[in-house]
């Protein structure tokens, strides 16, 4: 058995004394034993989607359905909304895996490559077929390069008539987002919300729902019993039900976190915490003699994963020491697992926490 007493691994990650909580009173509650046909699962599910829709400021004409991952969000969207031709700005492993989705769907796939750690010009683009659907990383979890509002708001300007698709897995319920600015999000628990992996959520603009609705009627919708109509039908006349049996577990923890969040100052307190605490963090690495950024443009850098350089025996030297004190850094992703380590800033990480694995490592 792993023993450890903080985890600043990016996800699986740290979970908050609330949710170890809302968790004995789910088991307390006979909640896991619940008919996902019942009033009971009803009112949780319903509490999840408005308290979720109030943190993250979801405009009201979207939708939100449940899946079992950020993963299966890739497969979704482009079965449901893509008769041929896809595009993606791919800058490390996660942003590349939703166009091989898209590939082994049979799509045209068009990619916009740059080297891992830095961020697109997306001034720069032009593709050379009509592309249905755009998709970017607001986060990319790999790399721990983000994506600026504004360069979110040039894509939209530039591709009026594609869907725009983002990745937020590893920055919602961190960083204020505009969720009106694109037509589909999507997210896993696992990170910042701090919860149990398996449950992911998937946010559809009324644009792509349409055009789910489209492809549906002309036979080239292939998601099968998975087509967000199938999904929404049961959310909209079993009140805000499911076709299958679901999480219910998480989708009651993630009811229970949005809310306490919603109480406690909303996102807007979320942020400000998670950028005071990234600040001690950068600080750390500026000072210390053998640690770099991996994401040398400071203006690119995630406020929740944070990317650090050194020389592998360095790293190595890092990890080992951090576990001796009962903490555990998260590994370089892929290529980058020798020279990098990465620490996760979730709401679930506190300040002390953070000061602590500096302490730890100086």
């Amino acid at each position: 058995m792993l023993t450890f007493q903080t985890t600043f691994n990016p996800g699986p990650s740290q979970i908050s004394s609330h949710t170890k909580a809302d968790i004995q009173t789910a088991l307390d509650n006979r909640l896991l034993e619940i008919s996902h046909r019942s009033a009971d699962f009803s009112a949780i599910s319903s509490k999840c989607i408005t308290e979720l829709k109030k943190l993250l400021g979801v405009p009201e004409d979207y939708r939100v359905f449940y899946l079992d991952s950020a993963s299966q969000a890739w497969h979704s969207i482009i079965c449901n909304v893509v008769a041929k031709n896809s595009f993606h700005f791919i800058n490390g492993a996660f942003s590349e895996k939703f166009s091989h989705a898209s590939q082994l769907l049979g799509k045209n796939v068009e990619n916009m490559l740059i080297d891992w750690g830095k961020q697109q010009n997306f001034n720069e683009v032009k593709p050379l077929n009509d592309p249905e659907l755009i998709t970017v990383c607001a986060n990319e979890t790999s790399t721990g390069v983000k994506l600026s509002p504004q360069d979110l708001q040039l894509l939209r300007q530039k591709f009026k008539e594609a869907l725009l698709a983002v990745d937020i897995t590893s920055c919602a319920g961190a960083v204020d987002l505009a969720i009106g600015a694109a037509d589909l999000w999507y997210f896993s628990v696992q990170k910042c919300f701090g919860l149990p992996a398996g449950l992911g959520l998937l946010i559809v603009s009324p644009k792509a729902y349409e055009r789910s609705l489209q492809l549906a009627n002309d036979q080239k919708n292939m998601a099968g019993i998975w087509q967000w109509q199938k999904l929404e039908k049961p959310m909209r006349e079993k009140n805000y039900q499911t076709p299958q049996t679901p999480n219910v577990l998480n989708i009651y923890l993630l009811a229970q976190q949005c809310a306490r969040w919603n109480q406690a100052g909303g996102l807007k307190k979320l942020v400000a915490d998670t950028e005071a605490k990234m600040k001690i963090l950068s600080a750390w690495v500026e000072a210390h003699p053998d640690l770099d950024f991996y994401v040398e443009n400071e203006e690119d850098r995630s406020n929740t994963v944070l990317a650090v350089k050194a020389k592998p025996e360095i790293v190595t030297q890092m990890k080992a020491k951090a576990l001796e004190a009962g903490l555990v850094l998260g590994s370089g992703y892929g290529k980058t697992k020798a020279d990098v380590f990465r620490i996760a800033n979730f709401p679930a990480i506190s300040e002390s926490d953070i000061k602590l694995l500096i302490q730890t490592l100086s």
